[in-house]
């Protein structure tokens, strides 16, 4: 049996998951970089996020500033809706559809490491952008965002069962072949700001940006926790049905319902408590911001 990344990007709904959750855990320290960058007090300029997903995080930024014209790229036609403020295309980011010298800052957040022709998407960027254009890259530094949890759950949760199976299942698919071979394969982040300058980008500055969210922070309403908290678990279970269906990882069936069940539980005790402040769990990462400049250099 033959299976193609395609599938992979089936199986994650387009990665639509991720970029709900980017518009909550990019945190605000990296989004008030992100507006001075751009110039939050400029209009009119042309801005490109390159792997957009469903436009979330292209919709915070108009709504910072909706004066600005905003465009999205991504390779699966399925995950957007173009709306009359924001320009959605489908496409290849290794050939981006637009002009040479049109944008003044284009970003793409978590893209470049699931990407091994990364240099070429770099150099397509550096084309499309205009003197003095800024890009801004985000990526998981360490390859594979950590879940940190804070605080005692109340007994009629088994918390401790839920995390063992949770971390016991996604270790088997993090180490398995498919995963490793398909997933984060493009470049080690840490290696960007030089081939950033290879390209030709220059003032490259780099940034620690880690994101947080927690389920029971006032800041955030309920319908928000509930959108996150169901993407959270309709994801996990997308995920480990591909992997365990298509044999790429091997666990006895009735350990998956269990952990089934586990995460029916889990999201059940989080709908009753997202007021409950004195529960706290934290979902966190390590992610680096590059910024660099097209320079007439």
């Amino acid at each position: 049996m033959i299976l193609l990344i395609t599938n992979w990007s089936d199986c994650l709904q387009s990665f639509d998951f991720l970029s709900q959750r980017l518009s909550y855990f990019i945190d605000e320290n990296t989004m008030q970089i992100m507006y001075k960058q751009i110039g939050k007090n400029n209009t009119g300029k042309n801005i490109l996020d390159v792997g957009c997903g469903s436009g979330e995080m292209l919709k915070r930024l108009y709504h910072s500033n909706p004066d600005n014209f905003y465009y999205g790229i991504d390779i699966d036609e399925k995950s957007f809706v173009s709306t009359s403020n924001i320009n959605i295309l489908c496409g290849n980011a290794e050939n981006l559809p637009f002009e040479d010298d049109y944008f003044n800052f284009v970003y793409a957040i978590t893209v470049l490491s699931n990407c091994p022709n990364y240099s070429k998407i770099i150099s397509e960027i550096y084309r499309v952008l205009n003197l003095g254009g800024k890009i801004c890259i985000i990526d998981n530094y360490n390859h594979m965002p950590s879940a940190t949890f804070k605080g005692v759950y109340p007994s009629e949760f088994n918390a401790s069962e839920y995390f063992l199976y949770d971390e016991i299942i996604f270790s088997l698919i993090t180490k398995c072949q498919f995963y490793q071979k398909n997933i984060n394969h493009g470049i080690d982040v840490s290696l960007l700001p030089s081939v950033l300058y290879e390209v030709g980008f220059r003032k490259i500055t780099a940034y620690s940006c880690g994101y947080f969210f927690s389920l029971s922070d006032n800041k955030y309403s309920n319908k928000q926790k509930q959108s996150i908290l169901k993407s959270i678990v309709n994801n996990k279970k997308i995920v480990v049905k591909f992997f365990f269906s298509n044999n790429l990882i091997h666990i006895n069936k009735k350990y998956i319902n269990k952990y089934f069940e586990l995460l029916d539980e889990y999201q059940h005790f989080w709908e009753n408590n997202l007021n409950n402040n004195s529960i706290w769990e934290f979902f966190s990462g390590n992610n680096l911001m590059f910024i660099g400049e097209k320079d007439n250099e």
